[in-house]
């Protein structure tokens, strides 16, 4: 029960955590880290440039790392 607690804690932190971000950002990191789609993928689907997305990806991961590590999970 204590690891499936844990990792309950940290699920719910990832999900409000993703929940935080713009709303453009929210879409494409979920389509990314929740369904797996490749970045040219996401780029297709949502008309935007590749190098977008991956600037987009990028930046809400460093902040999604900030505000984990805030609320005390490090091992990411």
């Amino acid at each position: 029960p204590g690891k499936r607690a844990h990792l309950n804690d940290i699920f719910e932190l990832v999900n409000s955590a993703i929940d935080s971000l713009k709303p453009k950002e929210k879409i494409v990191v979920r389509l990314n880290l929740l369904h797996g789609m490749k970045h040219r993928d996401i780029a297709e689907a949502l008309k935007m440039p590749v190098n977008t997305v991956s600037t987009t990806i990028a930046r809400a991961k460093e902040d999604l790392k900030v505000k984990l590590r805030r609320k005390g999970i490090k091992d990411l």
